[in-house]
């Protein structure tokens, strides 16, 4: 991992142990973790590419999920059951990727439709299996 990125994962870790991200939901917890690297990617002049902040997301994610034993859905996760359930699903229907992509286009106003419409679509299927 490259100097930049450790240090994204460091501040991470410290906003997580300070408990400055809600844990609650996975799509809440998601963005949180986005806005971060967002904001020290902005501050600290990084310049990561989009990909990366969503890639440094997606990892962060799933390591923070897994707690000491490395696997997710296990009794040490360090999340909400709830949130560790959603985000396994996310992360295998490559939702999460979706919302962090379209999380992408926001920031930089540049809002793509067809893929807004693809992710509504997507959404609303995931929910309706969980139902």
């Amino acid at each position: 991992m490259e100097a930049k990125q450790t240090a994204v994962m460091l501040v991470l870790i410290n906003e997580y142990l300070k408990k400055q991200i809600n844990t609650n939901s996975a799509v809440e917890f998601s963005v949180n973790v986005y806005k971060i690297i967002h904001r020290v990617n902005k501050q600290q002049k990084l310049q990561l590419r989009d990909i990366d902040t969503i890639d440094l997301t997606l990892l962060f994610l799933n390591e923070i999920a897994k707690g000491t034993d490395g696997v997710i859905g296990t009794a040490d996760d360090l999340l909400e059951p709830k949130a560790i359930e959603e985000i396994t699903e996310m992360l295998r229907t490559s939702f999460m990727n979706d919302v962090l992509n379209v999380v992408t286009d926001a920031v930089k106003l540049e809002i793509a439709w067809p893929r807004m419409r693809v992710l509504m679509t997507k959404y609303c299927c995931l929910s309706s299996f969980k139902k």
